[in-house]
C-alpha cells in the first residue's frame, strides 16, 4: 500500500452504485493518542436518532468525548470495574423504549491492559462479547478501541467478535482510518473523518 487516501468509508465497496450494510461492531485500533476522540464522534454521528452511551473502566482513549456524549442525553458511564460497566450498559440499553433503538449507538473505551490488571485476556473477551452481542440483541451498533498497534496479539483475540477492524494512523497531520473486514484484505486509507 503507498499510503494515498482514496474515497469510501466503512460499509461501502469501492463502485458508488452498490451498498453494502454498515457494519453493526467495529474494533478500534491505532497507537494513535489524538486520533481515537474523532474517530469516536464520527462512528457515532453515523446513527440516526442519536442514543449514545460511551462506557469506560478508565478515561481512555476518547475522554475528550465525554461532553459530546452528554450532550445527547444518552450517557457517560466512567472509571467503573468490567462488571460494573456491564451493568451500566446493559440497563441503558434496556431502559430505552424500544421504539427508539434503531439509533443506539455503544462506545466503550479504556478497556484495562490484562498485562497490568487483575482483569485477564478471558474476562475481557467475555465482557467484550457479552456487550457486543447485547447491544446488537437491541438492534444498536457498537464499536470498542483498543489504542494499540493493528498487529498486536491482544487485536487478533478481540477481531473475530467485530463484523470489522478500523485501523488508525496519522499521515501528514491528517488522522486516516482503513477498515477490513475479518479474515480478509484492508480497505484503502481514507480520511478518517469520513467514517
Amino acid at each position: 500500500m503507498n499510503g494515498d487516501v482514496a474515497g469510501g468509508s466503512v460499509g461501502q465497496t469501492a463502485s458508488a452504485d452498490r451498498q453494502v450494510d454498515a457494519p453493526r461492531s467495529l474494533l478500534v485500533v491505532g497507537d494513535v493518542p489524538s486520533g481515537h476522540g474523532p474517530a469516536c464522534q464520527a462512528l457515532a454521528e453515523r446513527t440516526e436518532t442519536g442514543h449514545r452511551v460511551r462506557g469506560a473502566t478508565t478515561s481512555g482513549a476518547c475522554a475528550d468525548t465525554d461532553a459530546w456524549y452528554a450532550d445527547t442525553g444518552s450517557g457517560v458511564f466512567d472509571d467503573l470495574s468490567l462488571s460494573e460497566l456491564g451493568m451500566a450498559l446493559s440497563d441503558a440499553v434496556t431502559n430505552l423504549d424500544t421504539n427508539d433503538r434503531d439509533g443506539l449507538h455503544v462506545c466503550i473505551d479504556g478497556l484495562p491492559d490484562p498485562a497490568e490488571s487483575a482483569d485477564d485476556e478471558l474476562t475481557l473477551f467475555r465482557f467484550v462479547h457479552a456487550v457486543t452481542n447485547r447491544v446488537q440483541a437491541a438492534d444498536g451498533s457498537v464499536h470498542v478501541h483498543l489504542p494499540v498497534d493493528r498487529d498486536a496479539a491482544l487485536v487478533a483475540t478481540f477481531e473475530p467478535l467485530f463484523d470489522a477492524v478500523v485501523e488508525l494512523r496519522e499521515r501528514d497531520d491528517t488522522l486516516q482510518a482503513r477498515s477490513s473486514a475479518w479474515r480478509s484484505g484492508a480497505g484503502r486509507w481514507v480520511p478518517a473523518s469520513s467514517l
